[in-house]
């Protein structure tokens, strides 16, 4: 029981010793947004699409 403990520990340090050089990063700017409207579109698109086909026709079923 005393070795789990233990390990769980080791096992955090070690988690927490490979984030550092992520956190040690300066932050940088994100990206300029250039899809704009666009990809909105598409997902909205894709959403109804969706959406059109999931509530069709709920009495049908795959023995008609």
């Amino acid at each position: 029981m005393k070795h789990a403990g233990l390990q769980t520990v080791l096992a955090a340090v070690i988690v927490h010793g490979s984030a550092l050089t992520a956190w040690a990063q300066k932050p940088t700017r994100p990206p300029e947004g250039d899809g704009g409207f666009l990809p909105w579109v598409i997902a909205a698109g894709i959403a109804v699409v969706i959406c059109v086909t999931a509530f069709l026709n709920p009495k049908r079923s795959h023995l008609n």
